[in-house]
């Protein structure tokens, strides 16, 4: 029999029972670690309140870990599509980075949930390898893709060049981060327009000339 003969096996699709009960899992899921905390979050409690076994989230989730961490990522894409195009990119090829920049600011407000999210998750990373490394992987994604839009706009010229575009992805992800704990304070924070000049403002001053 020839490789091109050899039988291939393909994993078989989830019912549309299980894809629901994972999407209400999740859904659930974010709700109890908003509510009650990483840390005082229980994967039976979430598995009850869905109506399902002990055993059906481990068989869409090894870990609390892991659910966790999936439910950041699913918020996070949920959060950049409502400041980015159809495709979920963040550039607009007609628009300068800083009004691309504002336009993503201009919804800071609604990612006060994935910035709770976030935060719950760094409390305990420190005492837990896997969901460190989960975490990680997910941050490590997301910054690279805002990294690669700011990279072309270096390449096609309106960017200035000799900034690392990772480390500038950085620096603006660290200063929306550092919301949730003056939030958490209940300290007021700048409405949406305002916010969105500021980074605007910030934007500018590494774009090249008009």
């Amino acid at each position: 029999m020839s490789g091109s003969d050899t039988p291939t096996h393909k994993a078989p699709q989830p019912s549309k029972r299980a894809i629901e009960t994972r999407r209400r899992l999740l859904e659930v899921a974010e709700e109890v670690f908003l509510q009650n905390g990483y840390e005082h979050s229980s994967l039976r409690d979430i598995a009850r309140r869905v109506g399902a076994s002990s055993g059906a989230i481990y068989f869409h989730f090894l870990s609390k870990a892991e659910l966790l961490s999936e439910v950041i990522k699913i918020r996070f894409l949920s959060d950049l599509a409502r400041g980015s195009n159809d495709d979920g990119s963040i550039a607009r090829p007609d628009a300068r980075p800083r009004a691309n920049v504002k336009r993503v600011g201009a919804s800071v407000a609604k990612r006060a949930k994935l910035r709770r999210l976030l935060l719950q998750g760094a409390a305990p990373c420190h005492a837990e390898p896997e969901l460190k490394a989960l975490l990680k992987a997910t941050q490590e994604e997301a910054l690279e893709r805002f990294a690669q839009t700011l990279v072309g706009w270096q390449e096609e010229g309106t960017l200035v060049s000799d900034v690392d575009a990772r480390d500038l992805t950085v620096f603006f992800w660290c200063a929306e981060l550092g919301l949730v704990f003056l939030e958490c304070c209940d300290i007021p924070m700048p409405k949406s327009v305002e916010w969105s000049e500021i980074v605007e403002r910030a934007m500018s001053a590494f774009e090249t000339a008009d």
